[in-house]
């Protein structure tokens, strides 16, 4: 199973009509699939999943994911906040291992949707 986000821009110089929507893309991702005990055990058994989007100068459109449930996900937001950490305190001690590889633009946006 996974997500879908099909990406429109309002290309309307006035108000907003069904007519002035241009599509951007449609972004797939897959989920990180959960254990029958994980899935019991979420709420409402529904699974909240963040999703960010951002439009650059040059109009290039990027879309990412943020999944709580998803290992990798979690792995990623900690080493990401460590780095801020790090930025925002120079004595910060940075001993885990994860957190010495370097943080890719695409990893940032991915969590600051988180």
């Amino acid at each position: 199973k996974g997500v879908t986000v099909l990406a429109y821009e309002d290309v309307s110089e006035s108000s907003s009509s069904l007519q002035s929507l241009q599509f951007v893309g449609e972004f797939n991702f897959l989920l990180h699939r959960l254990t029958s005990d994980e899935a019991a055990s979420l709420p409402n058994r529904q699974r909240t999943i963040d999703i960010g989007m951002v439009c650059d100068i040059n109009g290039e459109f990027t879309v990412s994911i943020f999944d709580a449930n998803d290992p990798d996900h979690i792995a990623k937001k900690r080493k990401y906040q460590r780095a801020q950490q790090k930025i925002s305190d120079p004595d910060f001690d940075d001993t885990e291992e994860d957190t010495k590889d370097s943080i890719t633009p695409a990893e940032q946006l991915l969590l600051m949707a988180g």
